[in-house]
Order: C-alpha cells, then sequence, then structure tokens
C-alpha cells in the first residue's frame, strides 16, 4: 500500500507509485531561524538571527532579527590601546616599557618598547663597605646593580689581632694585639688594658661562709663579715626554739600543745600496754605433750580453724584424729573428713611418734586442701580371690543331658562333669 503525501506542491493524486520527482519549496538552511525540514527547493525566503550594525565585526547583511554583535579589539583596561567599545579581546593590546632583556629596568609584560631602557652600571651598593655607591634609576653615573666582588670593607685583616675582623679585604691598620690579664672592672686587680681574661681576677670580700656577707669569689677577706648565720628553731611555740637563731634549720619538731599531748598519750599507751600484757597472758597458747598411741586433747581457740591446717606441721606424725562424731583426718590418705576444728570440743589423736609442747596458735584464715592419695603399703596389699575366681563343680550329666549323681550311676557310664568357668570334663564312671 503507498501512502502518499498532500504536502508536496507536485503531488499527483493518480500516481500509485512513488518516483522521487516529488518537489517542496521552503528555507532549506538549517542555521536561518525559519528553516523548514521537509523543503527540499529553496525559494529564498530563509531569514536569520544576526547582528544588523554594519559598524560590528559580524554584521550580517542578510539578518531579520537583531542578534549579538561582537566589536574586536584590546579589553585590558591597563593596556595603552584598551577600546572601550570591545567587546572581544583581539589579542592587539599594547603594554609599553622596556623590552630589552639585556637592560636593567626590564618591564615583564611589555611588548612595545617605549624608549625607557637603561644599561646595567655595576658596582658596589652595600652601604656597610669602604667603596658604597648610591644606587639610582636615573642618573647613569651611579650604580644599580650590586656586585658583591666590588664591594672592599676595611678592618683588621690580621687573623692573630685581638680585634681581627674576617669581613675586611683592607687593612685600616686598627690592629690590637692580644694583652692577657683581668678584665672585672670590680676586681682589684683590674687592667683596663687588658683584651683577654686570664682568670687571674681577685676579689675582696667576706671569706667566712658562716656569715651573711659571705662573698664565694673573694679570695682575700677584708674584714667585712660582720653578721653570723645562726641555724636553730625560731618559733617560739616549740621546745627547740632557740632565741638567738637567724635562720629556721626545720629542727622545730615538738610544740608546747605537742608535748602536752605525747604526756596523755604516753600515759595511756602504759595503762594499755598493761591490760595487753595481761590479756596476752591469758591468750598464749596452752603447750601440749602428744605421746605415741592416742591422745585426748581439747581445742582451746575461741574460733573456729581448718584442721588440716592446725595440724599441718605435726600431720607426718598423726595416723588419725577423730570428733565426737566419730569424722576422722586421716593425713596419710589426703582425707579431712572434720573439717574445721570447732572452739571447746574435744579430739582423739592417734600418734605414730611423740610430739613435744603441740599448741594451736592462729593459722590466719589458712586452708589445706588435700587431695585424697592411696599409700604404697596400701597398693602392695594382696587381693582375696573372687567366689568366681574359685573353680567348682556346677552339675554332672549324662549323655542325654540329664542330670545324675556320680555315686549312684552304674559303672561304665559316660559322665559330662560341668564346671563354674565354663570348661567341660568327660569321664567314665
Amino acid at each position: 500500500m503507498v501512502v502518499l503525501i498532500l504536502i508536496y506542491d507536485n503531488y499527483n493524486e493518480l500516481a500509485t507509485i512513488d518516483d522521487g520527482s516529488c518537489e517542496k519549496a521552503g528555507c532549506i538552511d538549517e542555521l536561518a531561524l525559519n528553516y523548514d525540514s521537509i523543503a527540499n527547493t529553496s525559494d529564498s525566503t530563509c531569514y536569520y538571527l544576526d547582528c544588523m550594525d554594519e559598524e560590528a565585526d559580524n554584521y550580517n547583511v542578510d539578518a531579520l532579527v537583531e542578534g549579538y554583535c561582537v566589536y574586536l579589539g584590546c579589553t585590558d583596561a591597563a593596556s595603552s590601546s584598551f577600546d572601550e567599545d570591545a567587546n572581544k579581546d583581539d589579542g592587539t593590546c599594547e603594554y609599553l616599557g622596556c623590552t630589552e632583556e639585556a637592560a636593567f629596568n626590564t618591564t615583564e609584560g611589555a611588548n612595545t618598547d617605549d624608549g625607557s631602557c637603561y644599561p646595567v652600571i655595576e658596582g658596589c651598593t652595600d652601604e656597610l663597605a669602604h667603596n658604597y655607591v648610591a644606587a639610582s634609576g636615573d642618573v647613569f653615573s651611579d650604580v644599580n646593580t650590586s656586585v658583591d666582588s666590588l664591594c672592599t670593607y676595611l678592618g683588621c685583616t690580621y687573623d692573630y689581632m685581638f680585634n681581627y675582623d674576617s669581613t675586611a679585604t683592607i687593612d685600616d691598620g686598627s690592629c690590637v694585639e692580644f694583652n692577657y690579664g683581668c678584665t672585672d672592672a670590680t676586681a682589684t686587680n683590674f687592667n683596663a688594658l687588658a683584651t683577654e681574661d686570664n682568670g687571674s681576677c681577685i676579689y675582696q670580700g667576706c671569706t667566712y661562709e658562716v656569715f651573711y656577707e659571705f662573698n664565694e669569689n673573694a679570695s682575700i677577706d677584708d674584714e667585712s663579715c660582720e653578721n653570723i648565720i645562726i641555724n636553730g628553731c625560731t618559733n617560739e611555740l616549740f621546745v627547740e626554739y632557740n632565741p638567738i637563731a637567724t635562720e629556721d634549720d626545720g629542727s622545730c619538731v615538738y610544740s608546747i600543745a605537742r608535748i602536752n599531748d605525747l604526756e596523755l598519750k604516753e600515759q595511756f599507751y602504759y595503762t594499755c600496754s598493761t591490760d595487753s600484757f595481761a590479756l596476752a597472758t591469758l591468750n598464749e597458747p596452752i603447750p601440749i605433750d602428744l605421746y605415741q598411741g592416742w591422745n585426748i586433747i581439747g581445742y582451746n581457740l575461741n574460733y573456729g580453724q581448718n584442721t588440716a591446717a592446725c595440724f599441718d606441721a605435726i600431720s607426718d606424725e598423726i595416723i588419725i584424729a577423730k570428733n565426737n562424731r566419730g569424722y576422722i583426718y586421716w593425713p596419710e590418705i589426703g582425707f579431712n573428713g572434720i573439717g574445721d576444728l570447732v572452739p571447746g570440743q574435744g579430739y582423739q589423736i592417734y600418734m605414730s611418734a611423740e610430739v613435744d609442747d603441740f599448741s594451736f596458735v592462729d593459722v590466719e584464715d589458712l586452708r589445706v586442701e588435700l587431695s585424697p592419695t592411696i599409700p604404697q603399703w596400701a597398693i602392695d596389699l594382696p587381693v582375696e580371690d573372687h567366689p568366681n575366681d574359685i573353680r567348682t563343680l556346677a552339675r554332672v550329666i549324662n549323655m542325654l543331658g540329664q542330670k545324675v549323681d556320680p555315686e549312684t550311676c552304674p559303672r561304665g557310664t559316660t559322665l559330662l562333669y560341668l564346671f563354674n568357668d565354663g570348661t567341660v570334663e568327660k569321664k567314665i564312671n
């Protein structure tokens, strides 16, 4: 099916096959404001948006709508050729100055020489130098560039002299020889002509350290020592107070109030010591002699303690110990069934050897944890035979599986003897 487009100027309604001859007049310039994308034949109707000012650099005679105008020129106000009407720089800006690179006053950025260049005139511009010349950019007879090698300096050029100047290049006759002596004006032997101190200065003054006027530098006493230093306690509130002391030496220890307080405390301490001694006598441990074999002793402390810790010192001699309930402490086996000793209770102890002067003491919460152990003698004990290990006859049967009594069976009967260890013997009765 052919679709015919009616917009073309030479449309033929009778045509059934398009031969490519369709024409459409219009503006075919894509830059024009009225560009027609379907048109294929120009009708000179294009119009444009462009500059319509004949003075502009982008003036377009075909423009029908005013657009942006371009005015070329120098747009840098710092340039001597600045064009205030230009809106696009064309690279024509001029910068006046000295353009000669070898000149003293070369102007950075200048592209147009204005004849202001003047040459480099070398010389010494150091104000401290002997041949200093003031620099000037206007008077060519003056130096405008400093060259250090041209500067000369006056001074003493001999390094073995007292006032040798390492920067001097010309000797000015000012050299002074070294003169050794005392250079301290406060010394008695001060030498105004000395240029180098030789440690020979002598000082007068008080040479005794016990006086306030003492001068550590003085080597000759001039009898100026007047006020002696007396160290001691300078506080009247202390027993150690010394009325003639001039320097407190920290010896103030006991104030009068402190002494009174100490006397009261001393009396109190004496009373407490007497009472404490009496109390300590009552609380002293009671020594006990333990004999070989059975002993009955009482636990005489007023607080409970771990049984193993209390008996730890003599545990090698204890075979067994028991309380009133029959609970035992057996150190050799590593067993403590008693737990803690109870104040006021009695205990039976079986000893393997004698122990003299045993007593219960404060073990300070010490607990001896025992681990059950088996002594070697227990390991070496013989083990009795189990009844199952003794071979016994279980029953006797004949060849028919019937239980029989060998005493009553006829002679020549074949019998099976069954034992408890699973063995079988076959015999003829």
